[in-house]
């Protein structure tokens, strides 16, 4: 049972950022569970860009004092959204938690992570065990921390300290469409601690990528490679085993557009720099038959989030 005490009730502040676009069916549900949180001293800014006034109408609706609400004229993006959330924060925060704004946090995530914020001055942040939900909100499977820095994506479910963004001027690259998080991650990672919760305290809900099962518009071979290319030097100074992950997830991508030549041999790259069975098999299956193995990738991703859908679609 979580202790109702006075640290809980006031403690230190922090800032729950939700950069928010055309999610007005799920937003206030994400901002109700917040308001049960057991850590209560917080505020909610919330970056609207949504086209329409609907999502605003939601937030108005609760006609709550600890909300902040910022609705964009233009569209930005969801990096320039966070920073913009950020720079909007209270000045007597501590602490930035992010959470998108169809995630939810179980009741203890912000008592149990600040706590651990507080007991260890060292690190800079903190991400926590998740459970994976799909629309129906049915269970996919539970997910822990990664050991690996150079697999750690860190935003959204994390908790930040705020000197990390307006003392040692780390911000997320809204250049990075689709990898903003990941590219935040290494970048921090590489010269500051961020801690591991375990425990299970939020809820990420994965959704169908489209009935096509193709990546956003905004994300093209472009910009996959030019990704890979610049922060070469960042994972290979972790180690063969990290630059070979990030070879391989970038020829995964690149064959899901399809650039199955690029593609296969970012596959192979992978193999030479770090002998993993997996990254030889996955090459091996681009040689052979490379229409098959892009579309179980895509295959494989749509049937975990969305079941029914895929049941649907077999009896038809």
């Amino acid at each position: 049972m979580i202790k109702d005490n006075k640290n809980n009730r006031e403690g230190p502040k922090v800032s729950v950022v939700i950069p928010t676009y055309n999610r007005s069916n799920t937003i206030g549900v994400a901002i109700k569970i917040i308001f049960n949180q057991t850590h209560q001293n917080f505020e909610i800014v919330i970056v609207d860009d949504s086209p329409d006034e609907k999502t605003e109408k939601v937030v108005v609706s609760l006609n709550d004092s600890r909300i902040k609400y910022i609705r964009n004229d233009k569209r930005t993006n969801r990096a320039a959204a966070i920073n913009q959330g950020i720079k909007r924060s209270s000045v007597d925060s501590k602490f930035i938690a992010l959470l998108d704004d169809d995630d939810k946090y179980l009741p203890s995530f912000l008592e149990k992570t600040i706590e651990r914020l507080e007991e260890k001055k060292e690190i800079a942040g903190v991400t926590c065990g998740i459970e994976l939900r799909n629309e129906e909100d049915i269970k996919i499977r539970e997910e822990g921390c990664q050991k690996e820095p150079w697999r750690t994506s860190v935003g959204n479910l994390s908790v930040l300290r705020k000197d990390l963004f307006e003392i040692e001027n780390y911000w997320f690259n809204s250049d990075w469409t689709y990898l903003e998080e990941v590219d935040f991650g290494i970048r921090v990672l590489k010269d500051h601690k961020i801690d591991c919760i375990s425990e299970i305290l939020a809820i990420y809900y994965c959704h169908p990528l489209d009935e096509k099962h193709s990546l956003p518009s905004s994300v093209s071979p472009e910009l996959i490679e030019r990704f890979y290319k610049e922060h070469y030097l960042l994972y290979s100074q972790w180690g063969r085993e990290a630059l070979s992950y990030s070879c391989f997830y970038t020829g995964r991508f690149l064959l899901r557009f399809p650039e199955i030549k690029k593609g296969r041999s970012y596959l192979l790259k992978a193999f030479l720099i770090y002998h993993h069975p997996k990254y030889f098999l996955a090459y091996l299956a681009s040689l052979v038959a490379p229409g098959l193995y892009r579309k179980s990738i895509k295959i494989l991703i749509y049937n975990i989030t969305h079941p029914s859908q895929w049941k649907q679609e077999r009896k038809n």
